[in-house]
């Protein structure tokens, strides 16, 4: 059995790939199992992958490359990847990020020094595409707690939701977990199910996965249909996390609504005259009243429904930015 598998799905990321491969062939911890999923890219970063692997003779017998017949998206390529994995643990990586060489090295010694079923690590979050370590840094490492204090962190956004920095022992993906149905929102609704499941929990404080903000991402480049599809995945897979919770939604109930609210107003993004002010409203309309009792709400958020509620968002909005 691997001691870790790593999986990364691959779809039009050729001028990153290469960077990203290398971070995985180049780590320090022996015995990993590399799975990658081409999910019907039709740019050349497959071909860009193979030339990676014949530097690495000693990691290319552990690779393991799976294509799908069309483009599916990451949810269903991270899918496919963990039907495949053998190792002890599992760990993710997107495509156009990167990884320190010492990342999963000292995750699993962690891990096994802890017997921990989830560790997470800092990350870090790199807005150039410069090799290792370049670009301007911005720090967004979390710490952990116990496991449902996390999910409750989570669900109000006090905590990262990355899957891409959590090492995660495999028999956890072995319980009943409802997989993310859209291609928005998929960490949140994985990593929400895996922490409420484990039951000892670490966390290696260096900061070693690279974050790079791609300009060309969904969350860089939203228009105002981009921001609607955004909005309706993320609550789709929001969703099942709720469907998960089952009888302990009333437990989390507040901060689930906090969390609610912090998916509609994503399409605020969305709402460019009055006439679009139903997209917001349309979104959880039981939160549609600015005088809403629960204390996890901010006051700018009150504000902005009230403003939505009078139908004179756009143009408050149309002033600040002036």
């Amino acid at each position: 059995m691997p001691k870790v598998s790593a999986i990364v799905a691959i779809y039009k990321v050729e001028k990153y790939i290469e960077r990203c491969a290398v971070s995985l062939f180049e780590q320090t911890l022996d015995d990993i199992q590399y799975i990658f999923v081409d999910d019907c890219t039709p740019d050349k970063s497959m071909d860009i992958l193979q030339q990676v692997m014949e530097l690495y003779p000693n990691r290319k017998g552990r690779v393991t490359i799976c294509h799908h017949e069309h483009n599916q998206g990451i949810a269903a390529a991270r899918k496919t990847g963990l039907n495949e994995a053998q190792g002890q643990y599992v760990i993710f990586c997107d495509s156009d990020d990167w990884v320190d060489k010492e990342m999963y090295r000292l995750m699993y010694e962690k891990a096994i020094e802890e017997n921990d079923d989830i560790v997470s690590c800092g990350w870090i979050s790199a807005k150039s595409s410069s090799s290792f370590g370049g670009g301007s840094l911005e720090d967004f490492s979390s710490e952990v707690e116990t496991s449902k204090d996390y999910v409750r962190e989570l669900l109000l956004n006090k905590k990262s939701p990355f899957l891409v920095n959590k090492l995660v022992k495999r028999t956890l993906f072995n319980q009943k977990i409802l997989f993310p149905i859209a291609n928005a929102g998929e960490d949140m609704c994985l990593v929400c199910q895996l922490y409420y499941y484990s039951t000892r929990i670490g966390h290696v404080s260096k900061k070693m996965y690279y974050y790079y903000q791609n300009p060309t991402s969904i969350t860089h480049s939203m228009d105002q249909q981009k921001t609607i599809d955004f909005v309706n995945n993320t609550k789709a897979n929001f969703e099942l996390v709720c469907s998960f919770l089952g009888d302990d939604f009333l437990a989390y109930q507040a901060e689930i609504e906090s969390h609610r609210y912090w998916i509609k107003n994503w399409m605020r993004h969305a709402v460019q005259t009055t006439a679009d002010i139903h997209l917001w409203k349309d979104v959880y309309p039981e939160l549609n009243n600015p005088f809403n009792r629960n204390h996890y709400f901010k006051r700018r958020d009150r504000i902005m429904a009230l403003l939505m509620d009078l139908g004179v968002y756009p143009w408050v909005k149309k002033i600040i930015r002036g």
